[in-house]
């Protein structure tokens, strides 16, 4: 999945993320087509950006938190 410097299509995507990659989710945002993006951190690069919510699987993030 492409990881973008802003919440659309529109952004460039300056990394990448494979399947199976952890991530940390630090915000949310719509793009102009009310697509929901999420901003994620990536703890093993730091890198950090968007990606479109459907390429995420977010059952997991609950023991990120605790």
């Amino acid at each position: 999945m492409n990881v973008r410097t802003g919440p659309g299509t529109e952004y460039a995507a300056t990394a990448y993320g494979l399947v199976g990659d952890r991530i940390q989710v630090i915000g949310q945002a719509f793009s102009r087509n009310c697509e929901t993006w999420i901003q994620v951190r990536f703890p093993v690069s730091g890198h950090i950006g968007w990606v479109r919510a459907d390429f995420i699987d977010l059952r997991y993030a609950r023991g990120w938190w605790n």
